[in-house]
């Protein structure tokens, strides 16, 4: 049996498996951490909605300038995908297949994003968040990728040159 390439339905699925449940475990303590650093109440039910701030993009909830749920629901995304890179350098480990991930995911937390608020994001900050986060992560990937590939050819130079 030879070995498996990138391309193999099987190994997409079996990467995408394991990237997605990390994105969103990493997204949720992400936020988390965010909430108790900025000092977020949890008084009662109604403010208690951490489980739904990645999922948040109405324009009252996610907005850097906003107050304090809408900057950490805005910054929880930014610095998820910026750490997911290590997902893409882990996990997916193939320069020409970060962005096929990166796009996958950024599609995934649409899908899921509209089915948690029940409606379709039409909050333009929360757009552009997510394409500059996507094509960040993707870049990211690609070159963490090259750069790992890269330290694998070994050339060697000689000091003298006939």
């Amino acid at each position: 049996m030879g070995k498996k390439s990138d391309d193999d339905t099987a190994v997409i699925l079996k990467k995408l498996g394991i990237i997605c449940p990390s994105f969103y475990a990493m997204y949720y303590v992400v936020v988390v951490v965010l909430a108790l650093a900025f000092g977020l109440e949890c008084d009662d039910k109604d403010s208690c909605r951490y489980y739904r701030l990645p999922f948040y993009f109405d324009e009252d909830d996610f907005r850097p300038e906003g107050a304090d749920l809408a900057l950490v629901a805005w910054l929880g995304q930014v610095v998820v995908f910026l750490l997911s890179t290590a997902l893409m350098y882990y996990v997916v480990a193939s320069t020409a297949k970060s962005w096929d991930y990166a796009c996958t995911l950024a599609f995934l937390h649409l899908v899921v994003s509209c089915a948690m608020n029940a409606s379709f994001p039409t909050n333009w900050v929360w757009w552009v968040t997510l394409a500059l986060s996507t094509f960040t992560l993707s870049s990211l990937g690609e070159i963490t990728c090259y750069a790992r590939d890269m330290k694998d050819i070994v050339v060697e130079h000689s000091a003298e040159q006939d």
